[in-house]
């Protein structure tokens, strides 16, 4: 959903798409303005700082991504300096949510791609899942694309045992075999998807991969980083 925040002389639009834990952000000020702003669970939190026309305003936006029951929401903290008519220096200050949305039951925490062929893709979506009274581990969904069209699809997790590819085709490209294996984030290091397969396209040689698919920094989990 696309909505716009006015809160005095500050217009900000906001992006969100209630099942990814992502917001994007832009805002104005006059005839000043700054696009790019982004939040995620990784980084959930963007500082901005604007002038125009004898004001300026400096402050930050702050993500919650909040498990079910709670609702996630986007925390605006911020001054605005500057000059009033009556040529006299203020400051005010704001504090409070620009809005608030129903949290999902499984959040997308980041998408990534990686090309395996000319015309084969493996794209991988780093899911957060809520389930009330029990671990909430990340996991990966895998998907490998032969164009638009889905070859197969796999959900990974941490395990001991890697997950091993079927032998599955669509059109000329085809998986010939191979495993996944997922590492979980620690605070002590990254969390990494890995694929070791081999795929083929055509008459082509076969190609062999055998390398990260997907890596991530350790995230604290909804439950632990929303303020309800």
């Amino acid at each position: 959903m696309n909505v716009s925040r006015q809160v005095g002389p500050v217009l900000f639009v906001l992006v969100i798409d209630s099942r990814e834990a992502r917001v994007n952000a832009e805002l104005s000020m006059g005839s000043a303005g700054l696009t790019g702003l982004s939040m995620t669970a990784e980084t959930p939190t963007a500082t901005f700082d604007l002038a125009s026309d004898g004001r300026r305003v400096r402050g930050s936006l702050g993500a919650f991504f909040c498990t079910p029951p709670n609702t996630s929401h986007l925390l605006a903290d911020f001054n605005i300096e500057g000059t009033h008519d009556d040529n006299k220096d203020s400051a005010q200050a704001y504090r409070g949510d620009l809005i608030r949305w129903q949290s999902p039951t499984t959040s997308v925490i980041a998408r990534y791609h990686q090309p395996l062929l000319p015309d084969l893709q493996v794209t991988v979506e780093l899911l957060d899942p809520y389930k009330p009274d029990s671990s909430n581990a990340l996991t990966a969904q895998v998907s490998f694309y032969y164009a638009t069209n889905l070859i197969d699809r796999y959900t990974v997790m941490a395990t001991a045992t890697p997950v091993t590819l079927r032998k599955s085709s669509v059109g000329p490209v085809r998986i010939q075999g191979g495993a996944l294996s997922f590492r979980p984030a620690t605070q002590e290091q990254r969390g990494q998807l890995s694929l070791d397969g081999t795929f083929q396209s055509g008459h082509n040689p076969p190609n062999h991969y055998a390398g990260s698919i997907a890596d991530w920094s350790w995230i604290r989990g909804r439950a632990d980083n929303c303020r309800g």
